[in-house]
């Protein structure tokens, strides 16, 4: 099975602030990573692109995205509940009160620093999108070179993530009485595991939980139990969601598409490996890309 782009010529809801006072963060720096989780996110309508030297705005198709998670291995926390102490997870999009945005997933037509289409060379992801930056860092060279599409290969690969943590303190208060705190996670890039004094790569452990791809064909109910809030709102809006086996699987687990839950939890502990299949055909892709600067904790 394979999680890849048909190769080829081819209402937001803000997390209640007390959710941010106590939930675990890790540390800041460049944390040790391994890539644990990738989310089919359907096919999302696009805003349009505005060129910043012109500020003509040009519509875009919409586009196949995917949202994709890493485990700090080495910053363990207390999620509580029925999940205990996990490594966290960290979502690589970008996020913003909830909106999420995703990946595009489809390849574009390789360019020269002109801009001018190479010919022969095979299409692959955008230059500037993470799941290249991840192939990069993570030395999954057939993505890089357009050869073998299939994310599926990033799964459990390690790299370093660059984590920013604020903490931002309020004069407001719980229902308590105590001083609501603001916790804020911001991912803002990855980097190669680095060589030991020997040339041997940094150990990165593994992580405890069984990576895996979720993808709208073929979904079970014991994957969605392993979605966010946030990542169920983002699915929902998706134009292939009504009729898809992902709706079928989300509604028969209590789940509706008028439902907007304010909590976003992280996952139990995985109990096996998901299966993965191939994507829906994606149309051919254009030029344009999400923007990637950062996000916000879950």
């Amino acid at each position: 099975m394979a999680f890849a782009p048909k190769q080829g010529n081819t209402n937001n809801t803000p997390r209640d602030p007390e959710m941010s006072r106590d939930f675990p963060t890790p540390k800041a720096g460049n944390r040790a990573a391994r890539i644990a989780l990738i989310v089919d996110l359907g096919i999302q309508e696009r805003e349009d692109f505005v060129d910043q030297k012109t500020q003509v705005a040009t519509p875009q198709a919409p586009k196949q995205q995917v949202a994709i998670f890493a485990d700090l291995v080495a910053d363990v926390v207390d999620y509580k509940g029925d999940i205990g102490k996990a490594p966290y997870r960290l979502m690589l999009n970008k996020n913003f009160k909830g909106d999420i945005q995703g990946i595009n997933f489809a390849p574009v037509p390789p360019r020269d620093a002109d801009g001018k289409l190479i010919e022969g060379k095979l299409w692959t992801y955008h230059p500037a999108s993470p799941l290249t930056k991840l192939a990069k860092v993570t030395a999954t060279d057939s993505i890089i070179d357009g050869s073998d599409l299939d994310i599926e290969q990033l799964l459990g690969k390690a790299f370093m993530a660059t984590v920013e943590v604020k903490i931002t303190e309020t004069d407001k208060e719980d229902r308590d009485g105590n001083k609501i705190v603001y916790k804020n996670v911001n991912y803002k890039g990855c980097s190669e595991v680095p060589e030991m004094p020997d040339g041997s790569l940094y150990p990165v452990p593994n992580t405890p939980n069984e990576p895996m791809v979720i993808t709208f064909d073929d979904v079970t109910a014991e994957q969605v139990k392993f979605l966010r809030a946030d990542i169920k709102r983002k699915i929902k809006l998706a134009t292939n969601y009504p009729g898809s086996k992902m709706q079928e699987v989300l509604e028969a687990a209590g789940e509706t598409a008028s439902e907007t839950p304010q909590e976003s939890k992280p996952a139990t502990k995985p109990t096996g490996k998901g299966k993965t299949e191939k994507a829906p055909a994606a149309e051919k892709p254009k030029e344009n890309f999400d923007n990637f600067d950062d996000d916000i904790p879950f």
